[in-house]
Parts: structure tokens; C-alpha cells; sequence
């Protein structure tokens, strides 16, 4: 338990109200940086020990791998988000609510713990698989000297990543990082991989994970001193607006508040517009940090996700791999695999809205798959309240995980039917249906339109190149692909960087093979095995998000909101039905590991296939443009020089990620340089306007900027590699009627 008796949840509670006290001095008039990591990391922790506590009574979670702790951590985090999400989403944040929100969701804590009461009956649990043999896990042994290479080139990882960062506009974080650290990783993959399967300790395991996932996630924030990506500067800007204590339309209180008709009836807007739920968690989770850390957004958004995947998800795939095959060291090897796949090494250390909406999802999984196991009422319930977090996350989860809950119900009513044949017929019915349903949702909100234009062949040649490994294996191509990036990501040739291990591929096309077959066969054993409603929950996972991927990407066309959403849902689903088939396999094939000899050759040769594997998925991306420090910094000085004049009143012509800087900066108060937008952030006047003025500047397209733009204070914003010339820099300055207002590798005029 986390209290030994009644008098330690008194003496944490005051500890507890004594750094409220010190968070709001901070908050409102030290602002010291440490103070508030300090103050924060009492307050996560203390309120965690009453989680454990709340967990203890619904779940009886044994603490002998610190599952619990690392989960009433997570959930000590999760209620605070959720608490100032509430805020967010129908009001405003201010720092008196962040700080009242430290205060609601102790308070909600503490009442849980002592009005619940424990009257836990421990209930054994069922297994999908009867038993794995620990033989067939443990094949070597005498391994120490490996557990100090490990660490020792764990060092090196992070040296050479340190070492690597950039500040320039880049295509691939590995146009930085240092050409000997694949070879670093791949080592690293390997090692842990033979530490793994010997008699090495589960805990030493788990704190080599930890360490090892910290080290993949750290190689986008690492390379770079400013975030990835482009959509993390508009998240950026509403998350500055959030601080400035403003309105982020539509609210439900307020002076922003606004109401629709809806068949004759008056509704507040907010409900209407999903978007605004889906990225609160992420929004406030940021601000929040902010305001009490006292640390910048752009950090923040750094390394944010880093910290939390390498800490939180490979404990929380630990304990579903538990769940799911009963061995802990299973647990171990699902954690391990999920870092072969590029979606997981990616979507961990970038900071996007599905990531943190990931984290929570998982969460939720992880106890709903524990009350399919030991049915227990008041599971029910704490299973309940985790889905309702979901609310004010990331809308996909929530969709998903409430389609899955209505089909084990649908489930459980027709495992009634005694006629085998009939049952049989409604399962397989029922499995079909679920692949269909995102793909009829999208259709019925117009989201995405059946493929008129479709063709056969065309899409079966597509289908095959894409998740055999043909298209990457056999050439680099000049446009990006979007399709299938979930084992590895399908780079363009202006983003690859060749290394020792991506330079020939062709051994992905029998590997990505092996890989289908297996999980063809996973699947098929979950689905003949009788009636366990967890069997059934992870194959009617995979129906749903597998089918809904094949028709939405091959049979559809438009926006695809959900569809092009589901890569790290599939990630998750092939590795537990990857792991179901090798484990299976293990079982039935258990005279081969008999030859020790024999066995040590196949694991320590899968292992090393395995870690090229990794290797190369890691290697091959993300290939996402990253905004330059010049670039930033040009951005802070127009938004400096911006505030003396009317915002509304400004117009930007700028490459699109200039703008895209200064909508981050800016707190989303110049967005898209102020030219109109389209619903898919398309800005074709601004594109023509800006290209105009780099290849061939002309008075007339200057006119036409404050046209189309309706403002009257414009500014030009070129980089200087585009007016190297001094004829053409000066013929700028004529055009204009004045010289550059900044000069610093990024040239800004106001005309």
C-alpha cells in the first residue's frame, strides 16, 4: 500500500497544502524555474501516493515492478490536464485556475482514497496463452559484462546527439546528427535485445528500456534547438493566447461565447466544433507546464513527449504484455518491440496532440483489458471515469476505444448463442462490420467521399509496394509517400540521408513477409480461441483500425480525418498479434531450444535482424521540414515590431514557414500573414503573391498583397539567398521606397 496507515494520508495532505502555498507564491511573484520543478515533482508525487492507493482498492496492482507508482504517476498528471482542459475548452485559463486546478484535482484525490472502501476480491487470471516457457526467453546468461557496454555506449548515444544540433532549416534530423550514431543505436538495439532474452533482472531491464527510449525520442529535440514540424507552431500559438489569459473561440462562458441553430433549437457553438476537444488536453498540458514550471513554450514543446513516452509508455506495454501473455519478461519484449517501428520512434518524440492523446489511451486499455480479465463492478467504474478523460482528448481515441466497448457488449449477447454455427457466423459478422465503421462515419459527415476514379489494379500495385517494402527497398523516390509509414517511413529523396544501414534494402521485402504472415496468424489465434472478452477486444481492435485503413486509403478519397490518423493504432495492434504468433510458435516448436546451442544461434541471428530492422525504420525519417533559428528569430523582431501597429490591420508576405514561426510567436494573432485561408490551410493567392516577388519583385504584385489582403501595413520577408545579387536588392529597395527594416540572413521591408 502507499500509506502504512490513516495518519501518513494527513501528514502527505499537509505536505500537500504546503506546496499549494509555495506553487502560488511562485506562480504569482517569485517565478523562479526551479522553485516550480521542485514544487511540482512534491506535488506529482504526493498526490500519486494517493492514486496508488485509489488503485489498490479497484485493481490490486502488485508493486513488484513499480507498476503502480509509474501509473498513479501518470494519473496524478492526467487529472491535472483534464481539470484545466475543462477550463480551456468552455472558458479560458488564467493563472489563478491552473493554480486552482492543482487544487481541485488534490482535493478530488483525496476524497476518492478515503470514501472509497477496499473490498478487493483477488480473482486468478485467465491467459491468452497457457504458458511460455522461460526457457525459450532465457537462452544466455553470464551477461554483465554486456549491461556496462550498454551503458557505456549509452553515453556515447547521448554525446554524439548533443553533439549534433543544429540551428539551420533542415528536411531529416539526420541531416545533423552524427554519421556514427546508427551505429551507436544499432549496437544499443542489439545489446538490449540479447540482456533481454538472458537471465538479466526484469527491474535492470526496465531501467535499460527507460534509459534506451530516452535516447531514441531525444534525436528530434537534439538535433535541433527549436521544435519539429510545422503544425506545432499553430498548437504554439494557441497555447500562447491560452497564457495571455484569452478567449480561444468558440466557449460556452463568456463574452466569446457563441450560440447556432441546430433543427430550430439554439446550441452553444463549442459542441459543434471537435476540434477544440481533441487538441485541449494537449493545450493545456503545455500552458499548464509553462505557467508552473516557468519554463518556455518552445522547450515545452521540445520535450514534452521525449520525457513522457520514454517514461510512461514502455511500463505501460510492460503491463500489457503482461496482461495479455502472463510472463513479465513477455511484457519486457512487447516494450522492446514497439521501438523497431518508425510510427512509435517518431510519434515519441515529436509534440503533437496524438501523442499526448496516446499516452491516455493507453492508460485506459491497460485497465479496461485488467476488468475484461477480472470482471469485477467497481473496475467498471474506475474504467469509466479513465474513458471519460478521453472526452476532452484526442477525438479519435475516444472513438475508437467507444466502438470497441459497444462491440464486446454486442459480444458478450451473442457468445449466448448455443449453436456454435450461428455464434461463429455472428462473430465473424460482427468482426467485418467493425472494419467498415470509420469509413462509413467519415461518409456520413462528409469527412470523405468514395473513389470514383477507382482502380483495381492501380490500388493492388499500390497496396503491395507499399506495405510489402517493395517502394523502399527498391528505390528512394522523389515525392513522399503518406501511405503504410508504421513499420518504417517511406523517405523522398530530399530528405534521405544514406548511412551503413539504409543503403541496401531489399532484405525488408521477405522481412515485411515474415512480419504479415505472423500477425495473419496472431490474429487467427485470437479469434478461434473460446470466449475470453480480451481475445476478442485485440482482435476487434485489429479489424477496426486495419479496415478502416485499407478502405479508407484504397477506396476512398478527401480529407480521410480519422484514416490518416491510425498509423500508431496499427503499430500497436501488429505487435501484440506479432508477439501472440511468436510466442505461440515458441510453444508448439519447444523440442528446438531443447539444443541450447542451436537455440542461442537462432535468438542471437533474429536479434541481429531485428536491430537492422530498427535501424533502418529509424533512420528513414521523419521527413519534415524543421523552422531555422534565423527564421525564428526574424519572427520574434516582426512580431516585436508588429505590436506597435494594428495587428488587424498588418498583412506578411512570407515563405510559408516564416508564417508559420510567426503565428507561434505571435499567439495565433498573425496567422497566414493575414491572407485569407482555405478549410485545408491552403493560401494560393499568398503562394503566388510571395513567388512573384522573390523571382521577379514588381510594384504591381506589392499593390496586389494589400488588395487581397485588405490591409494596409504590409512587410515583404525574403531570405538573402534570394536577392544575392546587388542589382536585385536594390531594385527591392526602389520598388518599396525604403530599405530593409531587418537584415539578419533574413531581409524584412514594410511597404
Amino acid at each position: 500500500m502507499a500509506f502504512k496507515n490513516k495518519k501518513n494520508k494527513y501528514i502527505y495532505a499537509a505536505v500537500l497544502l504546503l506546496s499549494l502555498f509555495f506553487l502560488y507564491l511562485n506562480m504569482f511573484f517569485w517565478q523562479i524555474a526551479y522553485i516550480g520543478v521542485l514544487v511540482f515533482a512534491v506535488y506529482i508525487f504526493c498526490t500519486s501516493l494517493y492514486w496508488q492507493s485509489v488503485i489498490q482498492k479497484f485493481f490490486h496492482i502488485k508493486s513488484i515492478y513499480f507498476e503502480k507508482q509509474i501509473l498513479a504517476l501518470l494519473l496524478s498528471f492526467a487529472s491535472l490536464v483534464f481539470c484545466l482542459s475543462i477550463f480551456v475548452s468552455f472558458y479560458k485559463s488564467t493563472y489563478f485556475i491552473v493554480w486552482l486546478c492543482f487544487g481541485i484535482s488534490f482535493l478530488f484525490i483525496f476524497l476518492l482514497d478515503l470514501l472509497t472502501i477496499e473490498n478487493y476480491k483477488k480473482i486468478k487470471n485467465k491467459k491468452i496463452i497457457s504458458h511460455i516457457d522461460n526457457n525459450s526467453l532465457k537462452v544466455f546468461s553470464g551477461v554483465w559484462p554486456l549491461q556496462i557496454i550498454f551503458l557505456s555506449l549509452l553515453f556515447c548515444g547521448f554525446y554524439l546527439l548533443f553533439d549534433s544540433k543544429s540551428n539551420e532549416a533542415l528536411m531529416s534530423p539526420w541531416q545533423a546528427i552524427n554519421q556514427y550514431y546508427p551505429v551507436v543505436f544499432f549496437l544499443l538495439i542489439f545489446i538490449l535485445g540479447l540482456l533481454i532474452f538472458s537471465n538479466t533482472g526484469i527491474k535492470k531491464l526496465l531501467i535499460f528500456l527507460f534509459s534506451f527510449s530516452l535516447l531514441l525520442h531525444s534525436y528530434l529535440p537534439l538535433s535541433h534547438s527549436l521544435p519539429w514540424g510545422g503544425d506545432v507552431w499553430r498548437l504554439l500559438g494557441t497555447e500562447k493566447a491560452i497564457l495571455s489569459e484569452e478567449f480561444v473561440p468558440p466557449v460556452l462562458i463568456g463574452p466569446e461565447a457563441r450560440w447556432i441553430e441546430v433543427m430550430n433549437i439554439d446550441l452553444p457553438e463549442v459542441f459543434f466544433v471537435p476540434q477544440k476537444f481533441a487538441y485541449s488536453h494537449f493545450w493545456s498540458a503545455n500552458s499548464l507546464l509553462s505557467q508552473s514550471l516557468h519554463i518556455d513554450l518552445v522547450d515545452i514543446n521540445r520535450w514534452l513527449m521525449p520525457i513522457l513516452w520514454s517514461f510512461f509508455l514502455p511500463l505501460m506495454l510492460f503491463r500489457l504484455g503482461h496482461l495479455i501473455f502472463r510472463n513479465w519478461r513477455a511484457g519486457v519484449i512487447l516494450a522492446w518491440v514497439s521501438t523497431f517501428l518508425f510510427t512509435f520512434q517518431a510519434l515519441g518524440s515529436l509534440s503533437v496532440p496524438v501523442s499526448l492523446g496516446f499516452i491516455f489511451f493507453m492508460l485506459a486499455i491497460i485497465f479496461w483489458i485488467q476488468y475484461f480479465q477480472e470482471k469485477q463492478k467497481r473496475q467498471l467504474y474506475f474504467c469509466l471515469g479513465l474513458t471519460a478523460i478521453l472526452l476532452l482528448g484526442y477525438t479519435l481515441h475516444l472513438v475508437l476505444l467507444v466502438i470497441l466497448l459497444l462491440s464486446v457488449l454486442i459480444y458478450k449477447a451473442i457468445n449466448k448463442i448455443k449453436n456454435d454455427h450461428i455464434f461463429v457466423a455472428f462473430k465473424i459478422g460482427l468482426l467485418i462490420l467493425l472494419g467498415t465503421l470509420i469509413p462509413v462515419i467519415e461518409l456520413i459527415s462528409k469527412i470523405s467521399i468514395i473513389d470514383l476514379n477507382f482502380n483495381w489494379m492501380d490500388q493492388f500495385k499500390k497496396f503491395i509496394g507499399v506495405f510489402s517494402g517493395w517502394y523502399y527497398a527498391t528505390a528512394i523516390r522523389s515525392h513522399d509517400i503518406v501511405i503504410g509509414n508504421i513499420f518504417y517511413n517511406h523517405t523522398p529523396d530530399y530528405a534521405f540521408v544514406s548511412n551503413l544501414f539504409n543503403s541496401w534494402r531489399y532484405f525488408l521485402i521477405p522481412l515485411m513477409i515474415i512480419f504479415w504472415l505472423l500477425i495473419f496468424y496472431g490474429f487467427y489465434i485470437l479469434v478461434v480461441k473460446k470466449y475470453r472478452l480480451h481475445n476478442f477486444f485485440i482482435s476487434a481492435f485489429f479489424c477496426l483500425s486495419f479496415g478502416a485503413y485499407i478502405i479508407g486509403w484504397f477506396f476512398m478519397s478527401g480529407d480521410r480525418l480519422f484514416v490518416r490518423r491510425l498509423d500508431h493504432i496499427l503499430a500497436l495492434v501488429f505487435i501484440i498479434l506479432l508477439l501472440t504468433a511468436v510466442f505461440s510458435l515458441l510453444k508448439s516448436s519447444s523440442h528446438l531450444y531443447k539444443n541450447s546451442y542451436k537455440h542461442k544461434i537462432i535468438v542471437t541471428i533474429s536479434l541481429l535482424i531485428s536491430s537492422l530492422f530498427a535501424t533502418v525504420s529509424y533512420t528513414s525519417g521523419p521527413d519534415m521540414r524543421v523552422v531555422s533559428q534565423n527564421e525564428h528569430e526574424a519572427a520574434l523582431f516582426l512580431n516585436k515590431h508588429i505590436q506597435n501597429n494594428s495587428i488587424n490591420s498588418v498583412c506578411v508576405v512570407a515563405d510559408t514557414w516564416f508564417l508559420l514561426a510567426l503565428e507561434g510567436v505571435s499567439g495565433s494573432r498573425i496567422v497566414g500573414g493575414g491572407f485569407p485561408i482555405d478549410y485545408q490551410f491552403g493560401q494560393s493567392e499568398r503562394v503566388e503573391i510571395f513567388n512573384k516577388l522573390k523571382n521577379k519583385p514588381n510594384k504591381e504584385f506589392l499593390a496586389k498583397a494589400k488588395e487581397i489582403s485588405q490591409k494596409n501595413n504590409c512587410f515583404l520577408v525574403l531570405d538573402s539567398q534570394y536577392v544575392k545579387s546587388i542589382d536585385k536588392r536594390q531594385s527591392i529597395d526602389v520598388i518599396i521606397g525604403s530599405e530593409a527594416i531587418y537584415e539578419e540572413n533574413i531581409i524584412i521591408w514594410k511597404f
